[in-house]
């Protein structure tokens, strides 16, 4: 995560981790390890998706904020990524 995810972010790094994550979560993995492989792909996912730089997410080849993005994302796995002006819990 720290290598391809990192603070500083690209479209090749974040597709590398994805395939790598993908890979890792074929394997026997415990049920803590599945957890981290699940959230990382999510995190992954959703970086990847986030074409601009906004507080702690900073895309090197999108070092810009967007204004298309300044909505909430919402992931589930196996689903596309959707978005929301506001989140009501």
């Amino acid at each position: 995560m720290w290598e391809r995810v990192g603070i500083l972010r690209d479209r090749a790094s974040l597709e590398r981790a994805l395939r790598e994550l993908a890979q890792i979560s074929s394997a026997r993995l415990s049920p803590a390890s599945r957890s981290f492989v699940t959230l990382a792909t999510l995190v992954a996912a959703g970086a990847l998706w986030r074409e601009e730089s906004r507080g702690g997410h900073y895309r090197t080849d999108f070092p810009e904020q967007d204004e298309r993005f300044r909505v909430h994302s919402i992931q589930k796995l196996g689903a596309e990524i959707t978005t929301s002006p506001q989140i009501n819990f």
